[in-house]
């Protein structure tokens, strides 16, 4: 991972959630970037990683914001994304959003394992959300996104 843009540390666990980006060569911002998460203990061992994206040089994916819910114990990640295989039904609006991102919500397990994804995109008004790192948390079982 090379840049984290956000962080969740629950109470009651050994484990760090973090999420951001990584580049395909950390040592050279040139090479291609894709949104990531990683699960790592407080002795530094990196139990789970996950990559996202196609990693386009003009449009990269990013992992914006995570918060943790204790009532399901589960992860939840906020990504700004622009690659395809991100982005479902891309083909019925890529004529006018192509150039935008849309924003896909990932619950996962505490233990890292996927749950769903969901993704939120404004159809063919070419409009992108431009999250904020830190903008989302979970209040009363429900995700709230402040920013």
């Amino acid at each position: 991972m090379t840049d984290i843009l956000d962080y969740v540390q629950p109470v009651g666990y050994n484990s760090l959630f973090v999420c951001g980006f990584a580049f395909d060569d950390a040592e050279n911002e040139g090479t291609k970037k894709y949104a990531a998460f990683m699960k790592v203990t407080s002795n530094g061992r990196v139990e789970q990683f996950y990559r996202w994206g196609q990693g386009l040089d003009n449009q990269p994916d990013n992992c914006r914001s995570i918060a943790f819910d204790y009532n399901k114990r589960e992860i939840i990640l906020l990504l700004e994304v622009t690659s395809e295989n991100l982005r479902p039904d891309y083909s019925s609006y890529s004529t006018y959003s192509s150039l935008n991102s849309d924003t896909l919500l990932v619950r996962l397990q505490d233990n890292g394992e996927i749950i769903k994804g969901y993704n939120i995109n404004f159809d063919t008004a070419s409009v992108s959300m431009n999250l904020g790192e830190s903008s989302m948390f979970v209040l009363n079982n429900h995700y709230v996104f402040a920013g």
